[in-house]
């Protein structure tokens, strides 16, 4: 069994999309941002919800409608071999 990574969420209005995780009850981190070594100017506005195992991740998508959330739109696993990974799941 492979074990949860991460599971993305999107919304126009990140902030709002974590007071809506923190009113049902869960911890949201401050806002931060991912960065690429390939595009080095870039940031990806986030927060996250961290859990036992894994996290939730909340991302700002400047090209969704106002109010509009996606998610979940993936769930992604770990694995420490990904030619195994992909032999269980098959």
């Amino acid at each position: 069994m492979l074990p949860l990574d991460h599971v993305p969420f999107d919304a126009a209005d990140l902030d709002g999309l974590a007071q809506a995780w923190t009113r049902l009850g869960f911890t949201v981190s401050p806002r931060g941002a991912y960065t690429s070594p390939d595009a080095p100017a870039a940031r990806w506005p986030c927060r996250c919800v961290f859990l036992a195992s894994g996290w939730l991740d909340l991302h700002e998508v400047g090209s969704l409608s106002p109010g509009e959330v996606r998610g979940p739109n993936g769930v992604l696993y770990r694995a420490d071999d990904l030619e195994t990974a992909r032999t269980d799941l098959a």
